[in-house]
């Protein structure tokens, strides 16, 4: 099972800049302190969660366009968004 990394619903969240990041230590889901509490169990698989080990930037997803019939476009998901993480340094 690949993990998934949730896209920042924080407002707060600072676009192209590290910030805290919480981590299952079962399923390996990555989301912003914010978004995925300690106090709470793990929305994928109801496991623990790890705070405050690892910061992270979120990297966006990539898009391109696609043309059906020559002229209707639709936007197609190229590439997943995720979370570049780094331990923190104690």
């Amino acid at each position: 099972m690949t993990p998934l990394h949730f896209e920042p619903n924080y407002h707060g969240y600072i676009a192209d800049s590290f910030d805290n990041v919480n981590y299952c230590q079962d399923c390996q889901t990555h989301a912003l302190y914010e978004d995925m509490h300690s106090v709470n169990p793990c929305p994928v698989c109801g496991g623990k969660i790890i705070e405050k080990e690892i910061v992270g930037k979120w990297i966006k997803p990539v898009y391109c366009w696609v043309f059906i019939f020559g002229f209707i476009p639709l936007r197609k998901l190229r590439k997943q968004g995720y979370w570049k993480t780094k331990r923190r340094c104690k």
